[in-house]
């Protein structure tokens, strides 16, 4: 999910973190932290209502009287808004909005007013933990909330006589015209979009599966017995297989060893990205460009913990050589219609870059000085281990039987 978070207090997003990882959000990137209510909805008006951008939630936390006053305010804009959000797909008005307020919750046994806004404006109060410890999915006002909002989904689906997977060119516009008034949270020029709803939540608890899971842990299991074990197009063909590894909520597809070359007089140069994930044009992240090492390769020597000359040059290879390539608007040209053949437009180059590699157990010897040397590279790397693929497959489970239709 991705969370709008405007926090009164200025504390660290680590701290936040603890709250939703592996529930909520995969990683830190999907929690987007304002301090201001005025940031908060300058990020609105920029990203979801102009950009069409998508977020799950919106969630304050806060401590004083006139903080809760202006965030009242900002939700009663949502409430009032006829725009659109989500690529044009969903109702502003109907974004769920939490308070995250311990105090309030007692106070809402004596006073009328706050409960009738908490009922009537919010979609929930939720408590939070001591020592930012996670919220939970269990029953809690944050989970409730987003359930409500996904049945009001799946409900106005049913109206339309729609499959949660359908392409929208099936689309009964006699019914849709019938029931647009009755709409709740799909928006009223839904039958405008040429797509279908393409969300990782919506129609694949059939595809992202528990037992993936376990396939995932015997190949662990192969590289970690066989050391020396040295197949990575056993591991290309299985993030292929399974591509919401890949994909995770953001992209929508990847383009597989495609070459892009270079201009004259090196024609007949090219570099080469294992995956390159194509973004959803709802989603808040940039294209990366995804490499793809062995999980029994090391990133430190078992001798004196140096980094590896092997590891530096993967590392180079993400940041330095593919950073510089796409980066420059030389090869702007060359990178337009390579992508174009796979129906892919960019207006910019605006990519990411990311390196799969290892285990956590290898990363963590010498996690800051890993940092540093990854700081130094030309742009800035990504670096996924094996383990960390795991626990986006593990989130991906929850946030489809959980958070899903």
């Amino acid at each position: 999910m991705k969370i709008l978070l405007i926090s009164e207090n200025s504390i660290e997003i680590q701290q936040y973190i603890k709250l939703y990882e592996g529930d909520y959000v995969e990683s830190v990137d999907d929690i987007h932290i304002k301090f201001s209510i005025a940031d908060a909805k300058t990020f609105v008006e920029t990203f979801l209502i102009n950009a069409k951008k998508h977020i799950d939630f919106v969630i304050a936390d806060f401590n004083t009287d006139s903080f809760y006053n202006e965030f009242v305010e900002l939700t009663s804009w949502f409430r009032e808004s006829s725009t659109t959000y989500s690529q044009g797909n969903f109702q502003l008005r109907s974004i769920p909005v939490f308070l995250m307020n311990n105090m309030l919750g007692y106070e809402r046994l004596h006073y009328e007013q706050i409960d009738y806004e908490i009922d009537n404006v919010f979609d929930g109060l939720v408590f939070k933990p001591e020592d930012y410890k996670r919220i939970g999915v269990g029953n809690n006002s944050l989970a409730n909330g987003l359930k409500r909002w996904l049945d009001k989904l799946a409900s106005d689906l049913d109206d339309l006589d729609m499959n949660h997977s359908e392409d929208l060119s099936k689309l009964n516009v006699k019914i849709f015209r019938a029931m647009a008034h009755k709409l709740r949270v799909l928006s009223p020029d839904f039958d405008r979009q040429k797509k279908s709803l393409d969300y990782t939540w919506i129609g694949n608890k059939k595809q992202i599966i528990e037992s993936t899971g376990d396939d995932y842990a015997k190949l662990l299991k192969t590289y970690s017995q066989n050391p020396s074990l040295r197949n990575e197009k056993q591991i290309h063909q299985f993030l292929i297989k399974y591509n919401h590894l890949l994909k995770s909520e953001d992209f929508h597809k990847s383009i597989y060893e495609q070459h892009f070359y270079y201009n004259a007089p090196y024609k007949r140069r090219y570099v080469e990205v294992d995956f390159l994930n194509i973004t959803h044009s709802y989603s808040l992240q940039s294209h990366p460009h995804f490499e793809v090492k062995l999980p029994n390769q090391r990133f430190f020597s078992k001798t004196d913990g140096e980094l590896l000359s092997v590891a530096k040059r993967y590392l180079q290879q993400i940041g330095n050589k593919y950073g510089q390539y796409f980066s420059s608007q030389d090869n702007l040209v060359e990178i337009t219609k390579r992508l174009a053949n796979h129906q892919v437009t960019i207006e910019s180059l605006n990519f990411q870059y990311a390196l799969l590699m290892g285990r956590d157990e290898d990363r963590q010897q010498n996690i800051a000085g890993l940092n540093i040397y990854i700081s130094r590279l030309s742009q800035n790397a990504n670096l996924l281990t094996y383990d960390d693929l795991l626990k986006r497959h593990q989130y991906l489970h929850q946030r489809i039987t959980q958070f899903g239709i």
